[in-house]
């Protein structure tokens, strides 16, 4: 009889053991997995805030130059935080396509693919030659045409403007 409780309490030993272990496991991956989708949504909040530093220009037909010129500086800003060169849509660059504005010796029709990459001294220029209609007196706008997101890393890689 002394065998046979001793047998019993050993029995209940290990199933509690094995209870403790179960509970320890299944917590640890449930908080595994808590950390990881808090970690993913941090991220998203990241490329969400990131984008919509973008995205709230989209099809405004209301941009100035100074608008533009921010923008650029503010893509121009990221590549150098990055450390890119150049975009590819895989990657974290940011690209600034301007269309039809005027340059410094008043050409219209000009298209400048990579805006976001001149210095001061051509954004100054830009927002002397492009910020009045000389005919009209009156502010020249333009409008967001194109954004483009990627789809790898969720983020704004070109946006695109053209003179009203």
């Amino acid at each position: 009889m002394e065998n046979a409780a001793r047998a019993l309490t050993m029995a209940a030993g290990v199933l509690i053991g094995i209870m403790i272990i179960s509970i320890a496991v299944y917590l640890f991956t449930s908080l595994g997995n808590t950390s990881s989708e808090i970690y993913s949504k941090v991220e998203q909040t990241k490329i969400d805030k990131f984008n919509s530093q973008f995205l709230k220009y989209y099809r405004l037909d209301t941009c100035t130059a100074h608008d533009i010129v921010s923008i650029a500086n503010l893509a121009k800003n990221s590549n150098k935080y990055y450390e890119l060169e150049e975009g590819s849509g895989y990657n974290y660059y940011v690209n600034v396509i301007v269309k039809d504005y005027i340059d410094s010796k008043g050409s219209k029709n000009k298209e400048e693919k990579h805006f976001e990459k001149l210095d001061d001294a051509k954004y100054t220029e830009f927002i002397e030659n492009n910020s009045t209609n000389e005919e009209k007196s009156e502010i020249k706008y333009f409008t967001c045409t194109k954004i483009s997101q990627s789809n790898i890393t969720g983020r704004v890689y070109q946006i695109t403007f053209k003179a009203n």
